[in-house]
């Protein structure tokens, strides 16, 4: 719960730094040890990261809350609770992979109870949205502006993707085997201008390593992981498997979020690497303490 305690933290300097961007620099700068990149962002040099942040303190808290049995009014301040990082923290891939991850949890918890509690938590975020796009102005940073900001920048995640598709074509079996680096292979195209990649930490996962050692790491590395959340979704009407299941849901929402940035687990993003050994060793104090 320390490391969720300094996310929340992080998600509290985020939203401070709307209030006062100037003076919260300087704190995040001392805080993080380094030079602000991108605001307004929680404990961390630039949005992305903190993107990490909000997608693992948002899923897990709420989850967390539903999985041990609260009642359904802290439920709903703690969903609105979660909403306002990802709003105000302009995190769109957090919101899909958040919506993605809340939904499933529900259907899997609740089965046929699902379907009236997803129509409530689409009202709660019509409402949520409505309410704050009518005191939305273009200068605001926050979820609904981000879209316009991508556009000014000519940001194009599609095309990148693309891009990196025909770089893949080109060298199907890695970039290690063919003794390239992404730098060589995307210097004379026009669209990675500025070191951009695909924004897809998988793709460039595949583009280095190939699909042989690509997957043969991709096993090795989720395999227990599968089981430990397999056990938990079985397990997830127990309230002792309560933490098991909001963490490894977690994970899952950052392994998502994945799908829109470089950040991964084999690139030590912190988030996912605390997720991945903290849902292990969970694990492993659990079968000890079995019969």
């Amino acid at each position: 719960m320390i490391f969720f305690s300094f996310l929340a933290l992080s998600v509290l300097v985020m939203c401070a730094d709307h209030l006062a961007p100037s003076t919260i620099v300087l704190l995040r700068e001392k805080l993080i040890g380094s030079q602000v990149v991108q605001s307004p962002s929680g404990i961390s040099t630039n949005i992305f990261t903190f993107g990490y942040q909000v997608a693992a303190f948002s899923t897990f808290v709420f989850l967390y809350t539903i999985f041990k049995r609260k009642h359904f009014v802290l439920v709903g301040m703690v969903f609105l609770i979660c909403l306002v990082p990802i709003f105000y923290g302009m995190q769109r891939s957090a919101l899909i992979v958040f919506g993605i991850n809340v939904v499933l949890s529900i259907i899997i918890y609740f089965r046929l109870k699902a379907i009236p509690i997803l129509v409530g938590i689409g009202a709660c975020c019509f409402i949520f949205f409505s309410i704050t796009s009518s005191y939305n102005t273009s200068t605001q940073y926050n979820i609904l502006n981000k879209a316009e900001q991508n556009a000014e920048m000519g940001e194009n995640r599609a095309g990148l993707i693309t891009e990196n598709i025909k770089i893949y074509s080109d060298y199907p079996f890695g970039l290690v085997f063919y003794n390239r680096k992404w730098s060589e292979v995307s210097q004379h195209n026009p669209t990675y201008q500025g070191g951009l990649t695909s924004h897809n930490g998988y793709l460039m996962f595949f583009t280095y390593l190939g699909p042989i050692v690509g997957l043969f790491f991709l096993i090795a590395i989720y395999r227990r992981l599968i089981l430990v959340f397999r056990t938990a979704i079985l397990n997830i009407r127990n309230i002792d498997f309560a933490l098991s299941a909001s963490l490894c849901f977690a994970f899952l929402a950052l392994s998502m979020n994945s799908l829109f940035h470089n950040a991964w687990l084999i690139n030590a993003n912190g988030p996912t690497v605390f997720l991945f050994f903290c849902i292990l060793q969970l694990n492993e104090i659990k079968l000890k303490q079995e019969p």
